[in-house]
């Protein structure tokens, strides 16, 4: 890919990403596992893991400046940076057989760390639910944030399949249109 051809990539995706979070949506029903794994394959490792970082950071600037931030808010947000970060160093050699498998898999991981850290970091807060400490307490929350996973399940699945599909329909289009181009331009010569 061109260099600004994927810059141009990389900045539509963070776009995205960003206004995902911030237009109304059911709760966690964002597709920034999708959008990761797609930019974990178009883009080197030490690359791909900026855009979901970049799309969760402007984000959360404007969500911070709209309504502040509560207790233990920043280590959260911290887990879901790495979680994000993991998701792209793991996710580029994913095969186009195994795309939705591999958004089961990031959207699983994101909902274990980032319930973890919501267990670990913001229980007994006063923000959200109150949670006992231990094992207990962590399965409380998982089982809470069920309803979360689901919808961030299906946003990763769908934007699994709408990004990975497009850049597969340009891929397949691609040839038959320069091919016509060619031909093209070759009768207005003649």
């Amino acid at each position: 890919m061109p260099p600004a051809l994927g810059m141009a990539l990389g900045l539509f995706l963070v776009v995205v990403g960003a206004a995902c979070r911030l237009v109304p949506h059911a709760p966690n029903a964002v597709p920034l596992v999708a959008i990761t794994l797609f930019a974990a394959v178009r883009y080197p490792r030490k690359w791909a893991w900026i855009v979901p970082v970049l799309a969760m950071a402007v984000a959360d600037a404007v969500i911070n400046a709209r309504y502040g931030t509560v207790e233990g808010m920043l280590a959260v947000s911290l887990t879901i940076y790495a979680t994000y970060l993991v998701i792209a160093l793991v996710g580029g050699p994913i095969s186009r057989k195994s795309r939705i498998g591999a958004s089961v898999l990031g959207s699983t991981f994101f909902f274990l760390t980032t319930n973890a850290a919501v267990w670990a970091f913001q229980r007994n807060t006063g923000v959200g639910l109150t949670f006992a400490d231990g094992p207990t307490g962590l399965l409380q929350s998982y089982f809470a944030a069920l309803p979360f996973y689901r919808n961030g399940l299906i946003a990763d699945l769908i934007g699994t399949v709408v990004l990975f599909g497009a850049a597969d329909l340009v891929t397949y289009l691609r040839p038959i249109v320069l091919a016509r181009r060619a031909q093209s331009s070759s009768l207005d010569l003649s």
